[in-house]
């Protein structure tokens, strides 16, 4: 099983369905399986308050009112929060 670490905002997003695509420098082996997903120890509230607010003016309102909140995050730094299905592939796919 291979594993990657993410920054909250990022790992938000991708654990809410919202952000499908995961872009990195290295191509995993094999190229499709299980992954983990762990969240930076460095995220901080600052960053996910920037988050917030970025996404209020972007997400579907409906889509801004299901994100969590920091208090509900905060715990989520340095721990496994999410097991995936990944496909790699240098080409964006289905």
């Amino acid at each position: 099983m291979l594993a990657f670490t993410t920054r909250i905002p990022l790992a938000v997003m991708i654990a809410m369905g919202i952000k499908q695509w995961e872009n990195r420098s290295v191509m995993p082996y094999p190229a499709c399986g299980k992954c983990v997903m762990t969240c930076s120890k460095s995220s901080d509230s600052r960053e996910y308050a920037n988050f917030l607010a970025w996404a209020k003016h972007v997400f579907p309102a409906e889509a801004y009112a299901a994100l969590p909140t920091w208090e509900q995050v905060a715990d989520w730094r340095g721990k496994l929060i999410a097991v995936c299905d990944y496909e790699a592939s240098y080409t964006p796919g289905p």
